[in-house]
């Protein structure tokens, strides 16, 4: 039975006790529990959605935010089969090496795991995302879109992450075959997480209780339990077992501490361009049958000489038109079959029969005219412990302790951001980018950035951080909680920085390696 709904499940019939229990069935928790099933160990994946988004669902992803209000908690997060990899952009970049180094000159730790040791599994995400293997860090020089690949210049370097197609995004539907033919693994949906049983020595978890808005109730125990939820429903759930087993952060480390995101601020609006480079630096050109993006990022020098940070530049396109943009969620999710929204827009045919719009459905080259081009400058958080997750004395619907979450912006982040935004200025003004693609900058110069500038852009991180002593960090270099032995924690909240990329390339890696381990 590899896909169960709880609604309709009997529950006996998960009574056995099961080698491995993956909390959420978003991209890295299927991912690693079907490496797990192909590796001999039976699993079962406890998913708090369903099959397609619900009102019901997304309500428990509701938290309590007393100052700074943090649009990803519920605009970043989706319950359901694959989960967020259903929101997610599609761009795979890793992180660089400066990234996972000590940088003393901020505070920010190293990683505890080497470059290569993680980014080995390269090969593997990009099997799972049906993509080819060829190196797109420069582009063949050469050739027209050449100009974007424009190496080390002022501080800063142009990588060129892949973009993964729509059609591929969700990846539970990636893996949706393997599962079905796995008889080693079942996934478990409208099944809410709610409590734990301790063991007798009462630092284990001996099995996890699990709920719907549909009444019904499942008790599942398992020799491990891996907390793939997200970075603020794992730490959730992770607070709530200390709080079960009475354990005090001299034992448990810093849960919920040093919570980071990336911070995001439009900088400018372009304004005059070359219509076949712009297809390149916003990510819908193709090369040799592969799209990628252009990714400008600070290196390591000016990071050190100014005392921040890593930034990254890109171009982001504002989609206005509202039935191109069902069209687009619709090829993400491509779960529910029946979409209503989509049936009434192709039928209205007004906007969407427009070629412009259907081409950019299709991911050419050309845009519509609707379609407003922003430079937009993202900035890493530097963690402090004052940023942090804990338990709210508020409720969710099923009565448990919703998170609480006080997350600030820092002087130090808007000087990371002053500096980055200058360099980026210098960078494009004085280069060739600059007759390809003018950007009206929205910021005068030396004038600083204001914390209203900057919103979160959902890839939060670092609650729940990985080192080697339980003193400052959470869980080991296997993931492995230092103070509950069977609990791995599989989420970006393990992350010790947020370095200068978005997580999902590094997080499924870890993901691969962390089955491998286990």
């Amino acid at each position: 039975m590899p896909h169960v709904d709880l609604s309709a499940a009997n529950a006996a019939d998960f009574g056995a006790r099961w080698d491995v229990c993956v909390i959420g069935a978003g991209p890295a928790g299927i991912a690693a529990a079907t490496r797990l099933a192909q590796r001999g160990k039976r699993v079962i994946v406890l998913e708090s959605g369903h099959s397609a988004p619900t009102p019901e669902a997304a309500a428990l992803n509701s938290i309590e935010t007393p100052a700074t209000d943090y649009g990803g908690a519920l605009r970043g997060r989706q319950r359901g089969l694959g989960g967020t990899s259903d929101l997610w952009g599609g761009r795979l970049i890793a992180l660089t090496r400066h990234d996972l180094t000590a940088r003393d000159y901020v505070g920010v730790p190293a990683w505890p795991i080497a470059y290569d040791d993680i980014y080995r599994y390269t090969r593997d995400v990009e099997n799972l995302f049906d993509m080819p293997h060829r190196d797109f860090e420069q582009l063949p020089q050469g050739r027209p879109e050449s100009l974007v690949s424009i190496g080390r210049v002022d501080g800063v370097e142009c990588r060129l992450p892949k973009i993964v197609p729509f059609r591929n995004r969700n990846v539970y539907l990636q893996l949706a075959p393997e599962i079905a033919r796995n008889s080693n693994i079942t996934v478990l949906s409208n099944a809410t997480a709610v409590d734990f049983d301790l063991s007798p020595e009462g630092n284990r978890i001996a099995l996890v209780r699990a709920t719907g808005f549909h009444g019904h109730s499942v008790s599942i125990e398992a020799d491990q339990f891996v907390f793939a939820a997200g970075t603020l429903e794992s730490t959730r759930l992770l607070l709530l077992l200390a709080r079960k087993a009475n354990a005090d952060a001299s034992s448990t480390g810093p849960i919920g501490e040093h919570f980071v995101d990336h911070l995001a601020a439009n900088v400018g609006r372009v304004f005059r361009f070359t219509p076949n480079m712009i297809a390149y630096l916003v990510g819908h050109a193709r090369t040799e049958g592969q799209r990628h993006a252009t990714h400008f990022e600070l290196l390591p020098a000016p990071q050190r000489t100014g005392g921040i940070g890593s930034a990254y530049l890109c171009l982001r396109l504002d989609m206005k038109d509202e039935e191109v943009n069902v069209v687009r969620d619709h090829l993400r999710r491509r779960l529910d079959k029946s979409d209503a929204s989509l049936g009434s827009t192709l039928a209205s045919g007004r906007k969407i029969a427009h070629a412009a719009a259907w081409r950019l459905a299709h991911f050419d080259w050309l845009l519509p005219p609707s379609v407003e081009i922003h430079a937009e400058i993202r900035t890493e958080q530097l963690p402090a412990a004052a940023s942090r997750i804990s338990l709210s004395r508020s409720t969710d619907p099923f009565g448990v302790p919703r998170a609480k979450l006080d997350w600030q912006i820092l002087d130090s982040d808007l000087r990371t951001a002053d500096q980055a935004l200058a360099i980026y200025r210098r960078m494009w003004e004085g280069h060739d980018l600059q007759s390809a693609c003018q950007i009206e900058w929205s910021v005068p110069p030396d004038a600083p950035l204001r914390e209203s500038d900057f919103r979160d852009v959902f890839h939060p991180s670092g609650s729940t951080r990985m080192g080697l002593s339980a003193a400052d960090s959470v869980v080991d270099e296997q993931l492995l909680c230092h103070a509950f032995p069977n609990v791995r924690i599989l989420s970006p909240s393990v992350f010790p920085s947020s370095g200068s990329a978005n997580p999902m390339l590094t997080l499924l890696c870890l993901a691969y390696r962390m089955a491998d381990q286990m």
